[in-house]
């Protein structure tokens, strides 16, 4: 079994406007260097890492300029298109030299822990989730997949068809969106991981 190499982040509960959308940006690209965030042409975050994650940031309704650099040298640049009052998560995957944005809506259930799983491990085959003993879909890479979970401690795991490849318990919370990106290599170094990603709509606590 290959170790686990994992990095949980939490996008806390963001209270944006209603005029604007958030957005917290992902590295998954296990050969990309340390990189800082562009919005229309200005650098507004500064050295995110592979297997991290932004805080939460405010967008414009409507196209958005988006480009990731290290210095003078650009990996990604992509226009978006978002909404008001709308949260995503921006996961950029791939290899450096053809790095590429999969941008999520993030949907609240009610009560539940929404969960997205999706295969950012480059040039893996496809990957068997299971989540509590029972297999939920074959994931080929770039590929992602949703399911809908009660909250409490969830046993995933990630198979081929040999091999258990990793195994991670994970605590899932109510009125939570997750965004589980499977990273690294099955083979060197990175090795497999699970990035976790969550953005919590569970209503703030009066003090």
């Amino acid at each position: 079994m290959l170790s686990l190499c994992a990095t949980l982040m939490s996008a806390a509960l963001w209270a944006q406007s209603d005029a604007r959308a958030v957005m917290t940006f992902a590295h998954a690209s296990p050969d990309t260097p340390t990189v800082d965030v562009w919005i229309n042409g200005k650098k507004e975050i500064s050295n995110l890492a592979y297997g991290k994650a932004s805080d939460p940031w405010e967008l414009p309704e409507g196209s958005v300029q988006i480009d990731l650099k290290e210095k003078d040298k650009t990996f990604l640049s992509q226009n978006i298109k978002v909404k008001a009052g709308q949260t995503y998560i921006l996961a950029a995957i791939g290899m450096a030299v053809e790095l590429r944005a999969d941008v999520i809506e993030c949907e609240n259930k009610a009560g539940k822990a929404n969960t997205i799983v999706m295969n950012a491990s480059p040039g893996s085959a496809a990957i068997d989730v299971y989540i509590d003993g029972d297999k939920q879909k074959s994931i080929a890479y770039g590929k992602r997949f949703g399911t809908v979970q009660g909250p409490g401690k969830h046993k995933f795991e990630l198979k081929d068809s040999s091999a258990t490849l990793l195994t991670k318990e994970i605590e899932l919370k109510a009125d939570t969106f997750y965004c589980l990106l499977v990273t690294g290599y099955s083979s060197g170094e990175p090795k497999l991981g699970l990035t976790t990603v969550e953005v919590s709509f569970a209503p703030k606590k009066a003090k």
